[in-house]
């Protein structure tokens, strides 16, 4: 088929890919009118080299200790996928939760490594004030955790990890621009749905839905 026949085609099916790509997108604009409200939040951590033991046994220390903490910093980040860790989370932040997935519910707080010794613990909630409840709660558990995690031979802790003020912001997905994707969407929709009934249905058949 040229592109002529294509024209053709959505021509001769106009009102329905007109209706159909304007019911998307009324539905697309009264989602975004009432769907909930969501916030992003982000804790930043940093960890710090303490306790370390003095030796001379090499010449590039810091080189050493800097790869160290690095390696530490993947392996606080990766409690974030334990189901253990993240109950413990939700219950010294004194937030409800439910696991009805496990996989859903140890990917709830994503980690990013930035540098050797920082990283980022990304989510989102419903609400605000547990968004806030949830950054106290996981660096309570970090900071904790991070202090008995590994320790030198006196016992004490290697690294220490420093929790900062959480960055709080609600998700902004403007009705407009939710309106127009779903209006592309349906257009898109609309001509699939046009063509299928083409290939399954065929144009002489008079007891057509379109």
């Amino acid at each position: 088929m040229e592109l002529r026949d294509h024209w053709k085609v959505v021509i001769h099916h106009k009102w329905f890919v007109l209706g159909f790509t304007l019911f998307v997108g009324a539905a697309a604009f009264f989602f975004s009118l009432y769907r909930p409200e969501v916030y992003k939040a982000t804790v930043s951590f940093d960890v710090f080299a303490v306790n370390k033991t003095a030796t001379d046994e090499y010449q590039y220390g810091s080189y050493y200790d800097l790869k160290a903490a690095e390696v530490f910093t993947q392996n606080v980040m990766s409690w974030m996928m334990t189901p253990a860790v993240v109950v413990d989370i939700y219950r010294a932040a004194d937030v409800g939760y439910a696991i009805d997935n496990i996989d859903k519910f140890t990917s709830r707080f994503r980690g990013k490594q930035l540098g050797a010794q920082n990283f980022t613990i990304t989510y989102t909630d419903t609400s605000r004030t547990n968004a806030e409840k949830l950054a106290q709660g996981m660096t309570q558990v970090v900071e904790n955790r991070s202090e008995t995690i590994l320790t030198s031979e006196s016992g004490e802790g290697v690294f220490s990890v420093q929790g900062n003020e959480p960055v709080i912001v609600k998700s902004n997905f403007g009705s407009t621009t939710t309106t127009a994707v779903g209006l592309i969407v349906g257009l898109v929709l609309a001509i699939i749905l046009v063509y299928l009934h083409k290939y399954f249905v065929g144009e002489g058949n008079q007891q057509s839905w379109l």
